[in-house]
């Protein structure tokens, strides 16, 4: 029988003004959560922090892709499937 372990998630969390102060470079795919806003921008490993979007907002987008599957395009973008389908 496998091993359940019980663990807890945590983003890199803080307020809006401490993220804009430190200014950090996430890594790519690394998410950061603004405690006061309840807003999530995700790193690409190049872009600081001040010049990254926010995710729901501007950079997510809904279109067709390939099979009509979800899937993660470029970074920072995700596209949703315009269909449900079933993912085998």
């Amino acid at each position: 029988m496998a091993k359940v372990y019980k663990t807890t998630f945590r983003l890199k969390r803080g307020t809006a003004t401490r993220w804009s102060e430190v200014n950090p470079i996430l890594d790519p795919g690394e998410p950061g959560f603004i405690t006061d806003e309840n807003r999530l921008k995700i790193g690409d490993g190049i872009t600081p922090w001040n010049n990254l979007p926010y995710m729901g907002e501007s950079n997510v987008i809904s279109e067709p892709v390939k099979e009509d599957f979800p899937s993660v395009g470029a970074l920072n973008v995700i596209y949703i499937a315009t269909q449900e389908k079933k993912i085998y």
